[in-house]
């Protein structure tokens, strides 16, 4: 399924927007939207929600289109509560609408404020997520933790961008290690920047470098390798 040039924020999360027709005449492209497709619906009461794709062969209680790979068949769980009613009408932002550069920036801030109000948190509402960092724990876990204690968030306003393993991924944050591939995952759901620095254990090391190398691992997005000169760091 091509990409959608409508976008929206469900829960802190940016979705491609797609129509009922676009959605269910390209069912066989499933796999390929799994983590950010959602469709808009209109109920027989005449009302308009958008709606996250959750491959699932089982509803949950979360608002949704349920459907999994090579099924025809797939189940709408429409929004109950006035709460979740809210929640699953979002401002559909759409590019196609967009007559100037000016006008595509900003509909991207548009998202970005979006995004940015849901998962704002008060901290005075007491729900500001604070893991336990134990004596026993590794260092890129207990790097993880605290940064997360002073991200000060209410850490379930982040589950839409876990998908259906965010029990399980909450869950793994309770331990005392951690994987590089789960470490990444959190970093880049948790809007963290995560850097990976290289150098000499010692100076009396064979071979030494002499140097620092720092490389970006989240986001990503600049293969250059930092390299400075280690005497220079330690002078400043």
């Amino acid at each position: 399924m091509s990409i959608s040039e409508k976008y929206a924020v469900i829960n802190g999360k940016s979705v491609n927007v797609y129509s009922q027709e676009q959605f269910f005449s390209n069912k066989e492209d499933i796999d390929d939207i799994e983590d950010n497709a959602a469709v808009e619906i209109i109920t027989r009461d005449n009302e308009k929600f958008v709606l996250p794709v959750r491959i699932s062969s089982n509803m949950s209680d979360k608002p949704g289109i349920y459907t999994k790979p090579q099924s025809p068949i797939s189940f709408i769980r429409e929004p109950k509560t006035a709460k979740e009613k809210e929640q699953y009408s979002p401002e559909v932002v759409d590019f196609r609408n967009a007559k100037s550069i000016q006008d595509v920036i900003d509909m991207n801030e548009s998202l970005d404020i979006q995004m940015n109000t849901f998962l704002e948190t008060d901290i005075e509402d007491g729900n500001t997520y604070k893991p336990n960092i134990s004596p026993n724990c590794s260092p890129e876990m207990r790097g993880l933790k605290y940064s997360l204690t002073e991200k000060h968030i209410d850490i379930d306003k982040y589950a839409e961008r876990f998908g259906a393993n965010w029990i399980n991924d909450k869950r793994k944050l309770k331990a005392d290690d951690i994987s590089l591939f789960l470490l990444k995952r959190f970093s880049e759901n948790f809007d963290l920047k995560m850097d990976i620095v290289f150098s000499d254990a010692n100076p009396d090391v064979p071979n030494p470098m002499g140097k620092t190398i720092r490389i970006n691992v989240i986001p990503g997005t600049d293969a250059t390798a930092i390299i400075e000169d280690a005497e220079r760091n330690k002078n400043g």
